[in-house]
């Protein structure tokens, strides 16, 4: 097992020399003139636009695993709604006991570390928890447990090529949103951290013409690279590009944000 790791890990990092799937992101990077702010902690947090469009606006945030605190931290800023996506058990587990806490005036630890989750000035209220997973159509999926059982992250895709799955729901954005009382004409902000699915997800929402203001991706395949992570990485960003977004931040790892410009 040691050995077959050891071995996977050179071949990960013999590829990223090779494909350079971090240079290729880099190359779609614009300047803007919206004010850039960072919310969440340095693990679960993301690079925004600050615009007047979040204050009481709509987000839908697709994947939370254990770190909720961009959730927490953008609904307590603009005062919005936000529907927080994700069919992992741990992550629903998470965000159950951050519930209770939070109505108890308690404290609960930020991915079960020291710090704690800052709960003043937020209403959780605005905030519900979605169990489904975000694909393309409705459907039950298999859904992949990673390699390391110490991480949280399951992939509709088997972005790590393991064994076991659970099966769990999916749904597209548009019926995720009229479930909860609202239009695709509402959603302000979409983060799409789905450990390799967001090239189908992006694929949808610009065949379904759904196209919020931000757009928060996490490119998983930056991380398992090769020829085929490169070209569908290539067309996620493109064919955002043709439905009027610019990348107007990128981390140089993974996480990029989209800002309509249209």
């Amino acid at each position: 097992m040691f050995v077959r790791k050891y071995i996977s890990r050179l071949k990960r990092f013999y590829n990223a020399i090779v494909y350079k799937p971090r240079q290729l992101l880099r190359q779609y990077v614009t300047q803007s003139d919206a004010k850039l702010i960072r919310l969440g902690t340095e693990y679960g947090g993301w690079t925004i636009a600050d615009t007047p469009e979040l204050k009481h606006g709509v987000a839908v945030l697709c994947g939370a695993g254990e770190d909720v605190s961009f959730d927490l931290a953008l609904q307590k800023r603009y005062g919005c709604a936000v529907l927080t996506v994700d069919p992992t058990p741990r992550a629903i587990e998470h965000y159950r006991k951050l519930a209770v806490a939070f109505a108890q005036n308690g404290s609960f630890p930020i991915n079960n570390g020291n710090d704690n989750y800052e709960f003043d000035g937020v209403d959780l209220k605005k905030i519900t928890y979605i169990p489904t997973a975000i694909w393309h159509c409705n459907a039950s999926l298999k859904f992949w447990v990673p390699l390391n059982d110490d991480h949280v992250s399951h992939s509709l895709t088997n972005l790590q090529g393991t064994q076991r799955y659970i099966e769990v729901r999916a749904d597209t954005l548009s019926a995720i949103l009229a479930a909860n009382g609202f239009q695709p004409t509402d959603l302000t902000l979409l983060k799409i951290d789905i450990e390799g699915a967001e090239a189908a997800v992006i694929d949808w929402i610009c065949d379904n013409a759904i196209f919020p203001q931000q757009i928060l991706v996490e490119f998983d395949d930056v991380h398992f690279p090769n020829a085929a992570s490169n070209k569908k990485i290539k067309e996620a960003v493109e064919r955002l590009l043709e439905c009027g977004y610019r990348m107007v931040y990128y981390d140089g790892v993974s996480n990029c944000l989209f800002l309509q410009c249209n």
